[in-house]
This record gives structure tokens, C-alpha cells and sequence, in this order.
């Protein structure tokens, strides 16, 4: 799939999911298939005003490639300028923008789905983070029956791209993971072959590909990731979609359900399928400008996500939470679009490996102590569906240590 002048493998990307993905979550998502992840919404003014969490947050190794940073504001030259400091010293392969957190402290910000209730901020904050990332956009506007004339830039954030420590950037050898830390089951019950593996589980290897159409300082394409609308009575994706393609936005990503719904109920795909129509309809082409149209929503597993593409002709599919507790599901996905072959669900053995790598990178990231404190949740979330999955969820909701998630693992393995 090509996206601006980023040549991805695969179809299926990682969703960007806040508390979730860290470095460890993309790490494993990148082995298991998927063919671009992305950091935790970053906000662009703590991004310009150097903000120390914010700098760590943004923080990625060359082994997430390819990545997006995603980023979350209000103010298109704040936005703008956080997009030029990453083009300048992190150098992502996207730059994805948030238009539809639900969350009410960001909404509450006038970010993430907010932004749906005003078309003129959302033109403008597309287009100031398109040229932030280094796309010459001039005379490239089409006609549109928009109103998103750039705005005067009062409010801007302070503070400017200079003083981000070196180490901030993506260097595999600033991670401070450990290499023991990667995949080192011990002998406690459990196999080898349950650490997640790509060659052992049928993930084929070109899914972590990926590679680009020109060279040097290269624009970084731009997507941005949206709700059907702030509610179900005002939908907005098609406007939405339209002012993205004449800005220069790259991709475009369409959770189908708008904000008010959350999570719940069905998605709409039949809003997806508008949205691809209404730009294949408005003049997309299939050249290197095109719109990519990504879907998002109820893809747990590889049928659904053929019926996905069959039934909405979007290019791609972002998985979110069927994701936690299955890394592999972006290589099984990947797979069964490319060659209809269905690759077997993952063993609880297997499943429990993925887990105790997923502690590991995540103690060398944050320390043992913290690391497994935030791991918890994903131990849940790997056991979820194993027989007596109550009582172990519950043990393993007390675990201080690595070691003490492994004796309770190999216990549960060992019956």
C-alpha cells in the first residue's frame, strides 16, 4: 500500500491506542505483522514546549519502523510547528493527526473529536501540519465548498523546535531495553516456541517491510484519523475527507462510529464505503497523491477484515483492540487478505509467550517495579478466553515481579 511516498509491505496497521502503545506494544505489533505502527497521541504543545513526558513519549527505536507519531492540539500553529520538530529531529515515516479521541480531557481541550464540530479549525489544522511536514502545498488547493482560510496564528503555544535532546530521537541504541530483555522464557514449563516468533507463527516476513519512492529530505506524509462526527445527527467524514484531499493529507483514517457512540455498538462500514466513494467520486486517481482511505472498527480477526475491503473498497484496515493480548493478529490479518490462508489462532502456550516478552520490554522500559504495574492490564488481556481465566486474571492482577508472572504462568501451564 502507498501512502504519499511511503511504500508499506501490508495493509493492516496498529491502531494508536493511549496507555497502550509504548514502545514495548509496538515493538511486539511490528513482529507480528502489522506494517506501520504509532506512538500514544502525543500533544503538540508539549511537543514545543519541550515537555520531558512528552519527549519520552515521542522516543522510538529503528526496530518500530516504519512509525507514526500521532498528534493532538488545537491551535493550527502550535500543530504546525510540532509537525516541523518531528520532520526535523525525529524524522517519522507519518505524522498522523487525532481527530477522534472521545476522551473528555482532550475534548475538553477543544482536540481529538472536538475538532468534527469545526470544519474551518480542522482545514486548518490539516493544512499547517501538511506544510509543518515538509509538503509545498501552494496552488496545490482545489476548489472546495469549505471555509478554512488560515487563520491569523493568535494563541500560538510558545516555546520553538530548538533544545530536544539528542537522545530523544529514534535510536535503537537510546531504548534502554536491555537485549536480555527479548523474548527469554526460562525453563519453567514454558516453551520455546511460545515467544512470538514471525517465521514460527506464518507471519510472512515482508509484512515488516517498507521503503520510499525518493530520497533526502523527503516530505513526510500526513494522515489523519477521524470519528463520523462529533454526534449521530451531524456526520462530517465526507467534508472531513474532501478538505484532507485538497490540503495534501496522505491517508485518512474513519473509526466508524462517531463520538457520542464511544465503542459501542456496530461500526458503520456502509460510512467508510461513503467516504471512499466520495473521493474516488470527487478525483481521486490512482497516482502518488491519492487519498488512502483506512478503515477502523469491529476487524477482530481475518474474515472480518476481507469483509472489510470487499465491502467498503477501503485500501487498508487499522486494528485496535482486538489487538491487546494478540500481536499476531495483524500477520494472520495480513495474510489472509495477500493469499486466503488462514493461520491458526495462537495457543494459550504461545499467547503466553507474547506476555512475558510484553513484561520484559516492558520492565526494561520503565523499570520492573512500574513496568509491571502498567503491565497488568495486558496480562489480562493475553489470558483473556483461557479456561479458569477468572482465578488466573486475578493472580496475576497481584504480580510485583517478572518472576512472579512467570511462576504463576507455568503454574497455569503445568496444571
Amino acid at each position: 500500500m502507498r501512502l504519499g511516498n511511503l511504500n508499506l509491505s501490508g495493509r493492516v496497521l496498529a491502531a494508536p491506542l493511549a496507555g497502550v502503545s509504548s514502545r514495548p506494544y509496538r515493538v511486539l505489533a511490528r513482529r507480528g505483522g502489522a506494517a506501520l505502527v504509532f506512538t500514544e497521541m502525543i500533544s503538540a504543545d508539549g511537543l514545543v514546549r519541550d515537555n520531558e513526558k512528552t519527549l519520552a513519549m515521542v522516543t522510538f527505536a529503528d526496530s518500530e519502523r516504519p512509525i507514526g507519531v500521532q498528534l493532538f492540539g488545537a491551535d493550527p500553529v502550535v500543530m504546525g510547528e510540532a509537525a516541523a520538530i518531528l520532520r526535523e529531529r525525529y524524522r517519522p515515516e507519518v505524522i498522523d493527526i487525532n481527530f477522534g479521541c472521545p476522551v473528555r480531557k482532550v475534548v475538553g481541550r477543544n482536540g481529538g473529536a472536538a475538532v468534527l464540530k469545526d470544519m474551518a479549525l480542522a482545514g486548518r489544522i490539516m493544512e499547517a501540519v501538511v506544510k509543518g511536514a515538509g509538503r509545498d502545498v501552494s496552488g496545490e488547493r482545489t476548489s472546495s465548498p469549505f471555509d478554512y482560510a488560515q487563520g491569523d496564528g493568535e494563541g500560538r503555544g510558545q516555546g520553538d523546535s530548538k533544545g530536544i535532546p539528542q537522545q530523544a530521537v529514534g535510536d535503537p541504541g537510546s531504548t534502554g531495553i536491555p537485549q536480555q530483555a527479548v523474548g527469554n522464557p526460562d525453563s519453567k514449563g514454558i516453551p520455546q516456541q511460545a515467544v512470538g516468533d514471525p517465521a514460527s507463527s506464518g507471519i510472512p516476513q515482508q509484512a515488516v517491510g517498507y521503503s520510499f519512492s525518493d530520497s533526502g529530505q523527503r516530505a513526510i506524509p500526513v494522515m489523519v484519523k477521524i470519528r463520523t462526527g462529533w454526534d449521530e445527527v451531524g456526520p462530517v467524514y465526507l467534508e472531513v475527507g474532501e478538505i484532507a484531499r485538497s490540503v495534501g493529507v496522505a491517508g485518512i483514517t474513519l473509526h466508524a462510529r462517531s463520538r457520542s457512540r464511544g465503542y459501542a455498538g456496530k461500526a458503520d462500514w456502509e460510512a467508510i464505503a461513503d467516504l471512499k466513494r466520495s473521493l474516488t467520486d470527487s478525483g481521486e486517481s490512482e497516482d502518488s497523491q491519492r487519498l488512502v482511505v483506512i478503515g477502523n472498527g469491529d476487524v477482530t480477526g481475518p474474515e472480518a477484515g476481507r469483509r472489510m475491503i470487499d465491502e467498503t473498497g477501503c485500501d487498508g484496515i487499522m486494528i485496535g483492540r482486538a489487538s491487546l493480548g494478540d500481536p499476531g493478529i495483524f500477520g494472520r490479518v495480513e495474510r489472509y487478505l495477500a493469499t486466503g490462508e488462514r493461520i491458526s489462532e495462537p495457543s494459550a502456550a504461545e499467547k503466553i509467550g507474547w506476555a512475558l516478552e510484553h513484561a520484559e520490554l516492558m520492565a526494561g522500559d520503565f523499570g520492573e517495579k512500574r513496568g509491571m504495574l502498567m503491565m497488568r492490564k495486558f496480562l489480562g488481556w493475553y489470558v483473556k478466553g483461557m479456561p479458569g481465566v477468572t482465578h488466573l486474571r486475578g493472580r496475576l492482577f497481584k504480580v510485583h515481579t517478572i518472576a512472579e508472572a512467570r511462576d504463576v504462568l507455568a503454574e497455569y501451564v503445568g496444571g
